[in-house]
């Protein structure tokens, strides 16, 4: 099984880090997950998310309409940010189908790889992941890791890789 696929997308990540560090990510709360102990995400305090506008004009919305554009047809299904703390971890998770299939997942800057349990750790840029049926975590990195998800809940990683 096939649990990412790099992107090669026109992204101008100077513009993209200005929109993302302009938003005031709060603590991660994570309600009735499908893979994960439900308890471990009542203490989480270092995984921070925004569920960011997609405003005409913004680096996100150019990069959104350019996943579509590639799709065919409009494929996000919703946007967030995140921020994983430095020397913070995840546990080894899948996504719940019923909001994210796969996503397009985006690192804005040097953060260590992700690790999928059946493939071990994996370096990306952009990338399509495959966050639904492959089980992957994040692992401690010394420095914060700061992420933009364009999550895809209706189609699968299947269907996207070979749209985009």
């Amino acid at each position: 099984m096939m649990c990412l696929k790099p992107l090669d997308l026109d992204i101008d990540f100077e513009k993209l880090k200005k929109e993302y560090f302009s938003q005031p990510l709060m603590e991660f709360k994570l309600e009735h997950c499908c893979s994960c102990n439900d308890d471990y995400y009542d203490h989480v305090t270092d995984w921070h998310h925004f569920y960011p506008d997609l405003v005409e004009g913004s680096e996100l919305n150019r990069i959104v309409d350019q996943v579509n554009t590639k799709a065919g047809k409009p494929i996000i299904s919703h946007v967030q940010y995140y921020r994983l703390d430095a020397n913070a971890s995840l546990p080894m998770h899948k996504d719940p189908m019923r909001t994210t299939r796969c996503a397009v997942s985006i690192l804005l800057d040097e953060s260590g790889p992700i690790t999928f349990e059946k493939i071990g750790d994996v370096d990306y840029r952009v990338a399509l992941l495959d966050v639904s049926r492959c089980s992957h975590t994040v692992k401690p990195y010394p420095k914060d890791r700061h992420q933009v998800k364009l999550s895809i809940a209706k189609y699968s990683f299947d269907q996207v890789s070979e749209w985009i």
